[in-house]
């Protein structure tokens, strides 16, 4: 969670990551690599059954945030 200020949150492609993430007056991109799913974002691998999920909760106030998956 950030007030006022920005947050990048960049992760490793093949990861199985499930992202809740809400802006208050801020803004919100989410990069290419995620799937709109159950109030969520996410990851092609966390989509497949038997793995291992990374559940992330991300928030900003006043500032942007921005999800990505490494190139």
């Amino acid at each position: 969670s950030t007030g006022v200020a920005s947050l990048t949150i960049t992760l490793p492609r093949g990861l199985a990551a499930r992202i809740k993430a809400n802006t208050a007056l801020g803004s919100l991109s989410i990069g290419d690599g995620f799937i709109t799913r159950a109030g969520g974002y996410w990851t092609e691998a966390a989509l497949q059954e038997g793995t291992p999920v990374l559940h992330l909760e991300a928030s900003a106030s006043l500032g942007s945030l921005k999800i990505r998956v490494e190139e």
